[in-house]
């Protein structure tokens, strides 16, 4: 009977071990709320942002840093979710996958710059009343606010040790090499 109760106990402190090592493997709780609490954040500025346009590239420049944003939200949230259940997430996809080549220093210099360019661009822009000119300060700092959100997403990326997809041409064929003839259908 003791021997039973001295199995149980090695056993206990084996499973406390093995559950700790898993919760230390990626990023903790508290930073996770954080970065999901900063992406809705970052959502709702988008939305309130595109409630001003109703089409033209500006709009489509918005649209996109939301999409971005909601993919990051959703990959944040279904890492929290496997933390609070105690699985382990794998993302498994069957693409080739570019290594991570970017560092947190660099990645975080890039994110500063990008949206020092997109409040500069929202600076020009408050300066006009409309116009053209004005227009275009709108559409890069529409632009570089994409760039940021497109950022922080690989940030996220690297938090969680994610590699990036290979970027493949469409229809899954490689282009034919310059100065080679193509059909119609593939040129296009």
């Amino acid at each position: 009977m003791k021997r039973l109760w001295i199995v149980i106990a090695v056993l206990a402190v084996a499973l406390i071990g093995c559950a700790g090592m898993l919760r230390a493997a990626g990023p903790s709780d508290a930073d996770l709320d954080a970065d999901i609490a900063l992406t809705k954040a970052e959502i709702a500025d988008a939305e309130h942002d595109a409630a001003g346009y109703s089409g033209g590239a500006i709009l489509i420049q918005i649209r996109l840093r939301e999409a971005v944003l909601r993919n990051t939200l959703a990959m944040l949230q279904q890492k929290r979710s496997s933390i609070l259940r105690g699985i382990v997430v794998t993302y498994v996809d069957t693409t080739s996958r570019l290594p991570c080549v970017i560092d947190n220093q660099s990645a975080q210099a890039s994110l500063q710059q990008a949206k020092h360019e997109a409040e500069e661009a929202g600076l020009e822009a408050a300066q006009y009343s409309g116009g053209l000119v004005k227009i275009m300060a709108l559409v890069r700092q529409a632009t570089g606010m994409a760039t940021v959100a497109a950022i922080e997403q690989q940030i996220a990326f690297m938090k969680l040790g994610i590699s990036l997809p290979t970027p493949t041409p469409l229809g899954g064929t490689e282009p034919a090499p310059p100065g080679k003839p193509s059909s119609d259908k593939d040129a296009l």
